[in-house]
């Protein structure tokens, strides 16, 4: 009979310990409250319960890297693209993994280091690249507005489904952030 009442304990005991953990992670916090629960029943549950509600950045503010893509890498300044191998490399590496270094790098994107061709060709060649490197910064920018544009209406959205805002405001919102990507 004893044996039943140990059974029955450590049944409760786990149910408490399970329903505070649970409580305490709906509100954001990632501790466990398993042993709490487990130790102090009823009264770990009450604490748990009378716990704010933690305020939580979304993921890809601390999640994600800076820089989604090599693209971007390139066009903050904190990447350089190897002509070479077409591997985009972080700043601070000097050599790529094919062999090739970023100043040689950096010399065959400008004028070229020979005396041959003629000083009008080397120039249309680094017109070209500066063409090149702004036509990639343009790009990476236009993502950046994209992305930031799907974020703020995915967060209207939101706001729409919680009932904060209206279906009337969404729609002017949403015709807001289009109208200024077609402009």
């Amino acid at each position: 009979m004893l044996f039943f009442y140990i059974v029955i304990a450590i049944v409760v005991r786990c149910f408490w310990g399970i329903v505070t953990d649970k409580v305490v992670k709906n509100k954001n916090y990632t501790e466990n409250w398993f042993i709490w629960g487990f130790l102090f029943g009823l009264i770990a549950f009450v604490v748990a319960l009378t716990k704010t509600e933690k305020t939580v950045l979304p993921m890809s503010y601390y999640d994600k890297s800076p820089y989604t893509s090599s693209r971007d890498m390139i066009a903050n300044g904190s990447g350089w693209y190897c002509k070479k191998c077409k591997k985009t490399n972080p700043s601070y590496v000097g050599t790529c993994s094919c062999g090739n270094t970023k100043a040689a790098n950096n010399a065959k994107s400008t004028v070229s280091t020979d005396n041959s061709g003629s000083s009008a060709q080397k120039t249309e060649d680094t017109k070209k690249n500066v063409e090149e490197v702004t036509k990639n910064t343009e790009t990476a920018d236009e993502i950046k507005t994209e992305e930031k544009n799907v974020r703020i209406l995915k967060q209207y959205k939101d706001l729409l489904d919680a009932g904060v805002i209206t279906q009337q405001e969404f729609d002017n919102k949403k015709k807001q952030i289009f109208g200024s990507i077609d402009s």
